[in-house]
């Protein structure tokens, strides 16, 4: 059982940093089958598994079906307030919606929400609260600050409208192994 765990923490970790890449280098970033993504477990650049490989032909058919714009990607968020801090994998919106009945996109279009990305079948509960108590941090990216009339600086953050789960490690034929849940 460990070392089941210890795999798909690993491919997580794998799959995470190569979306990563991908998302800090639009249009530049090419991952090729036998492309190194750096593996946090060993240490070491190795390539991804099929099944990590499997994972991210799914997030690429999500990306590509919903052109999001990123706001911000691995943000470390907080709340002193709540008392808690994290590592969110994306602020986005969503610009389009996709075709795919059971995908749930279309009432996201034109939001902003915090996403977190799972290598598993589907998300849990758990990982949907993570999403939502990320969306309430104090230190959501700044949009502009203004002065008001009395000289004081007003910082207006990003506002989140949503928080989402994207499992790529779903076998639903018709989104390509994608499972997106709110």
């Amino acid at each position: 059982r460990a070392d089941i765990l210890s795999e798909a923490q690993a491919r997580g970790s794998q799959v995470h940093e190569a979306i990563d890449r991908l998302i800090r280098e639009p249009g530049t970033a090419t991952i090729r089958r036998e492309t190194k993504i750096y593996d946090r477990a060993t240490g070491t650049e190795t390539e991804l598994s099929n099944r990590g490989w499997d994972n991210l032909l799914a997030f690429s058919r999500f990306w590509t079906l919903h052109e999001p714009i990123v706001f911000a990607a691995e943000k470390a968020l907080y709340s002193l307030e709540d008392r808690y801090a994290g590592t969110t994998d994306a602020i986005l919106k969503l610009t389009k919606a996709c075709d795919v009945k059971s995908c749930p996109c279309a009432p996201l279009v034109g939001l902003v929400g915090i996403w977190d990305w799972k290598t598993g079948a589907k998300p849990y509960p758990n990982h949907l609260s993570q999403v939502a108590a990320y969306a309430h941090a104090e230190n959501l990216p700044v949009v502009r600050t203004e002065v008001d009339a009395e000289g004081n600086e007003i910082v207006l953050r990003l506002k989140v409208e949503y928080g989402a789960v994207l499992a790529l490690g779903s076998k639903a034929v018709l989104t390509g192994g994608y499972c997106l849940e709110t």
